[in-house]
């Protein structure tokens, strides 16, 4: 018992201070794209891995992937919700819609290996303009009862 309990402390120590650990807990949007965008636009930093700027939510997944999100509206008529997003989804340059435990939300993925902080900003500028559209044209034919 004594013996596993002195291992498991080891263990815990080599990871705390490895250096794929220290990697996991730095901030992969704040020394480029946040700081890129709060020069340009009100944007904060939430955590390590996330940020508001206007509506939307820029979340770090990989270093392949950021993804930007926005609830849109609540779902009370899913069949007319349903249509309005198939024509959206369809037609949209940014965005996609997506029902998610009764809300709609609007999301977009970019790929920051494959571009830059300034073509992320505007794709982020894109999204919450695109954004604004889409909750005027829910917020009447989703209207709660």
């Amino acid at each position: 018992m004594k013996t596993s309990i002195v291992t498991l402390a080891a263990a815990l120590m080599l990871t705390l201070t490895s250096s794929s650990f220290a990697q996991l807990t730095s901030s992969p949007l704040e020394p480029g794209l946040y700081d890129f965008m709060k020069s340009r636009t009100n944007v904060s930093l939430v955590d390590d891995n996330h940020m508001k700027a206007g509506a939307a939510e820029i979340a770090w997944i990989s270093p392949e992937q950021i993804t930007i999100s926005a609830p849109v509206a609540r779902v009370t008529d899913r069949a007319k919700a349903e249509k309005m997003i198939a024509f959206f989804n369809e037609s949209s340059s940014v965005g996609t819609l997506t029902i998610e435990n009764g809300m709609i939300v609007m999301t977009h993925s970019v790929n920051p290996k494959l571009t830059n902080n300034g073509q992320i900003a505007q794709v982020v500028a894109a999204f919450n303009s695109e954004y604004a559209r889409q909750t005027v044209k829910f917020a009447e034919p989703i209207a709660a009862k």
